[in-house]
């Protein structure tokens, strides 16, 4: 897998390719678009976009937050502590070991650019996720309520990273 930063109209047609199998509701592609035009908007200063393909297909992404995710400087701080974002593969590519490749590259990333701690989020109930992140050496620190009502979202953390 070829793995890449992103930014600009390029980078949104790249992220768009990984909604496209997506099954949502009316209206969720276009709000997660314009989730992504926002996103888009801090990087370089505040947000690293990677974008994995293979063979021309875009598999996988992942954003590295730098500093102010969600305003809680437990999440980012911008010196010490980066928030990983958004890991997403692409349906008919999952359980091929993309997302443990996007992330062992972004890890990588932080820890080039001086980051010892890196944190996420995962809903409680996406028992995969939790497990890969597990398996990556994340463990949690806290936890808050999630998007839907009865879900929790688990906030975890890795520290000294390594490659």
């Amino acid at each position: 897998m070829k793995i890449n930063e992103i930014a600009g109209e390029e980078g949104l047609g790249l992220l768009r390719s990984i909604l496209g199998p997506l099954r949502l509701e009316p209206g969720a592609h276009e709000a997660m678009l314009a989730t992504f035009r926002r996103e888009l908007e801090e990087v370089g200063d505040n947000r690293i976009i990677c974008v994995g393909e293979v063979d021309g297909e875009t598999v996988a992404t992942v954003q590295l937050i730098l500093k102010d995710a969600d305003g809680d400087p437990e999440l980012a701080d911008g010196r010490t502590i980066a928030h990983v974002h958004h890991l997403r593969v692409r349906q008919n590519r999952q359980g091929k070991g993309f997302a443990r490749r996007i992330m062992a590259d972004v890890e990588s990333r932080a820890k080039a650019l001086g980051f010892g701690t890196l944190t996420l989020g995962v809903d409680d109930t996406n028992g995969v996720a939790r497990e890969l992140y597990r398996s990556l050496g994340y463990v949690e620190f806290k936890a808050e309520a999630g998007r839907s009502p009865g879900e929790t979202l688990l906030l975890l953390r890795k520290s000294t990273l390594t490659t």
